[in-house]
């Protein structure tokens, strides 16, 4: 009882009482023989559990703190001894190890990451409203990094207990207890992420820091350098179905352990899931193609080399362009002499229907498959023109020397690059793309010229040796 509650005073009305000392040591006079009650006050977020502990297991709660005496007149008592504790706590740091090494030494924090005290160690975060760390009843005792990666972890129960994250998709824990380095990339990942704390009341423990990495991604493009230009023009044409692959041990291989991805219609390419550290990006090369850029190269081809730092994506740049090997020529294309196909009948068999088995095969009928060119009339097939002239006309050599002007050296240029794109040559164009260029031209403008369409099919018409026969060349 304190009527005018400021506590142990001594006022009149006030119950005997007294505050302990810095020793602990209290010494209550003035109290009237009878048989009372001896109590403590409480205080906030403290338990007593002396006297009349009620388990032996920690943490251990009274189920009487109190004592019951009788006092006699002059009497004095002692040995009413009490014991109260209070909440722990834990404090650390969370950071993002860039380099993957197990060390957190000069490295950023994390933010928005949610360290606990795993009571009963089963490795999960106890959180019966699913709703985070927020101090809802049944919670484990957590914290939430801040934007400095700090954390405070309050009203810890006393006993020895593990300490944890929650650990975020697709995230690896390096630091504590780094584990021994991966053998080809040097990545580090932990090999117990967490610590082992024996709380005690009141007491502020610290220095629990922790360190992740994060697997980033890689995007680029892949091109056919149609210009003959050596860098990127926005002529050039996206190649579909090429594989690119992060070579973690530089052996110009793409490994089972090595992240890799292919490129769709667009050109563009994602790997993802690649570890920190400084790596080449390759791809894998395909017969019939040569690598024009990026102009770094090794024994194993061109790449572009970067230094990949945990949860930075790179996704700049990375353009890589190939050239055809291949393309057969116009006269190639018309059959050839005595080294081809005799009387010039491999494309075009006389009658209605073609009766090359290669070139069915090879979607070679009447459309929509590849142009059977001697009864396909090239206006009506490309468009743009009527000149009343099936394809044949255009690749047969005999009609050459009047084929001065642009439009006809185009068209002859264009019916072999078509049939060079639907063989399935290894070639710089693909025939949609050769479509357009037509359309291009055709439409005048600021587009392609005639000239130019012709100029640069020829050039890819004349690449290298690799026709799918042998003729005589025009």
């Amino acid at each position: 009882t304190d009527p005018s509650g400021d506590g142990c005073t001594h006022e009149d009305g006030e119950d005997p009482c007294a505050v302990t000392d810095a020793e602990g040591a209290y010494k209550i006079t003035g109290i009237k023989p009878g048989t009372f009650d001896v109590k403590e006050v409480h205080q906030t977020d403290w338990f007593c559990s002396f006297p009349n502990a009620g388990t032996e297991t920690a943490p251990v709660y009274s189920t009487a703190c109190f004592y019951n005496e009788t006092f006699t007149s002059g009497s004095e008592k002692d040995g009413n001894d009490f014991a109260n504790w209070t909440y722990a706590s834990k404090s650390g740091k969370k950071y993002e190890d860039l380099d993957a090494d197990g060390s957190i030494e000069g490295d950023p924090p994390l933010k928005d990451w949610t360290i606990f005290v795993d009571y009963d160690k089963d490795g999960i975060f106890d959180d019966p409203d699913d709703d985070g760390c927020n101090g809802s009843t049944g919670e484990e005792p957590c914290d939430v990094t801040d934007v400095d990666g700090e954390y405070t972890i309050l009203k810890i129960l006393p006993g020895t207990h593990t300490v944890r994250e929650v650990l975020k998709d697709t995230y690896y824990c390096s630091y504590p207890n780094p584990g021994t380095p991966d053998p080809v990339t040097g990545v580090v990942k932990s090999t117990d992420c967490s610590y082992t704390e024996d709380f005690r009341s009141r007491v502020e423990e610290t220095g629990n820091d922790f360190g992740n990495w994060d697997p980033v991604k890689k995007t680029g493009m892949k091109v056919s350098d149609v210009d003959y230009s050596d860098s990127y023009t926005p002529a050039d044409q996206p190649l579909s179905g090429w594989t690119f692959f992060i070579d973690y041990d530089d052996d110009g291989e793409l490994d089972s352990f090595e992240p890799s991805g292919v490129t769709g219609a667009d050109g563009k390419f994602t790997i993802t899931g690649i570890v920190p550290g400084t790596w080449k990006v390759r791809e894998v090369q395909e017969s019939g193609w040569i690598c024009v850029f990026p102009g770094t190269t090794d024994a194993y081809g061109c790449y572009f080399e970067h230094t990949f730092r945990s949860g930075i994506d790179i996704t700049e740049g990375n353009i890589f362009g190939n050239r055809a090997t291949e393309g057969c020529t116009p006269g190639f294309w018309q059959g050839g002499t005595a080294g081809g196909q005799a009387g010039g009948q491999w494309l075009w068999n006389e009658g209605p229907t073609p009766t090359d088995p290669e070139w069915i095969a090879s979607g070679g009928d009447d459309p929509p498959g590849n142009p059977y060119i001697h009864t396909t009339d090239f206006c009506g097939f490309f468009g743009g023109c009527s000149t009343g002239f099936d394809m044949w006309y255009y690749v047969n050599p005999d009609m050459w020397p009047n084929s001065s002007d642009d439009f006809n050296k185009a068209a002859r240029s264009l019916v072999a690059a078509y049939l060079n794109a639907s063989w399935g040559v290894a070639y710089s164009f693909t025939t949609s793309g050769l479509q357009n260029m037509w359309d291009d031209a055709v439409d005048g403008g600021e587009g392609l010229t005639f000239a130019e369409l012709h100029k640069m099919l020829d050039d890819a018409n004349n690449a290298p040796a690799g026709c799918p026969i042998n003729a005589s060349g025009y």
